[in-house]
């Protein structure tokens, strides 16, 4: 609710108190009953002295003994290097973006809580970027198929729908993988795509997430299991469930994580998959297969408008790449 709301809203005094009422959510500035940052303070101070005891200068210093950073020079660092090349281009985006906003009677200095709101007219404005016809493009049936198709072809394996395998809901769908070299499963996931008032919790923005049931052990004789679940809009009676293109990099997204999982060569459950992998490099995997959205002839095969087939057209295509 929030995202769209700061995007569509043209209030900016209710923009502004929708920001701050989420920026102060159980903050001190907020009811009393609710402010954690008490619970924080007592939680740094415990940290540290976990620490000390261990030997170690900082809390920092001892997690990072557990991390693919290696240390907080190495993190600070990359912070510094992004901020080096990553800020002349955020201040020149900005500019435009003040400017666009000013020649539309926009008198005031952009703040936090005006950005979504110009940055999506500026959007529709340069590249005519339209979520909704976008939507048509992407119904859900073609593109995870295509999403299969394009991991047949990377991984060199097979994902096979099965249907006799009971599920916790209609909707739900159950599917195998098969490598090259075994007529038997080497792995298997559900997968739960739509939104289901009162029975899904509701993560960040709608993002979905990968729920891992059960790792593979070669002692265990077991293949990797798990779920893949989305909150994407469930169709109307006769119709597709259509994706907007955030909602297909979600897809692409969370499946490579999942792959990871499924997928491992690890033969032993405590270090299969993503078992005791680093946290700062959980998410390595999941952003691999997003790159192939950008990829011209990606798009056209995951991509079919919904009542002709059509690919999408190279000119919002271009649009998408612009606008990334």
């Amino acid at each position: 609710i929030f995202e769209p709301f700061m995007q569509y809203c043209p209030d900016r005094s209710l923009r502004w108190n929708t920001w701050q009422a989420r920026n102060q959510r159980c903050s001190g500035y907020g009811r009393k009953d609710l402010e954690n940052s008490t619970n924080i303070e007592n939680l740094r101070s415990l940290r540290m002295e976990q620490a000390k005891a261990l030997g170690y200068d900082t809390f920092v210093d001892m997690s990072m003994e557990t991390k693919m950073a290696g240390s907080i020079d190495n993190v600070l660092n990359v912070l510094d290097s992004l901020l080096v090349n990553a800020r002349p281009m955020q201040d020149v985006e900005l500019d435009s973006l003040q400017k666009f906003a000013a020649e539309r009677g926009f008198e005031n200095k952009l703040e936090h809580w005006d950005i979504p709101y110009w940055q999506r007219k500026q959007k529709w404005s340069l590249y005519n970027f339209d979520e909704n016809k976008i939507r048509e493009y992407f119904p859900l049936l073609k593109v995870t198929n295509s999403l299969f198709n394009l991991c047949s072809a990377l991984f060199k394996v097979q994902i096979v729908e099965r249907s006799d395998t009971r599920t916790w809901h209609k909707d739900v769908k159950f599917y195998d993988i098969y490598d090259d070299s075994s007529n038997r499963p080497i792995a298997s996931f559900y997968f739960d795509p739509y939104a289901r008032q009162d029975e899904k919790i509701r993560v960040y923005d709608d993002a979905g997430w990968h729920v891992s049931i059960r790792n593979k052990s070669s002692v265990a004789g077991t293949h990797p299991l798990s779920a893949l679940i989305f909150n994407f809009q469930a169709p109307l009676e006769g119709q597709q469930s259509l994706l907007s293109f955030k909602e297909v990099n979600v897809l692409f997204k969370r499946f490579d994580h999942s792959l990871r999982h499924l997928l491992t060569k690890a033969n032993y459950s405590e270090v299969a998959g993503l078992s005791n992998v680093e946290w700062d490099a959980a998410e390595v995997c999941g952003q691999v297969m997003t790159h192939w959205l950008y990829d011209p002839h990606t798009i056209q095969a995951i991509s079919g408008h919904y009542k002709t087939d059509e690919p999408l057209p190279e000119e919002i295509m271009t649009n998408l790449q612009n606008v990334r």
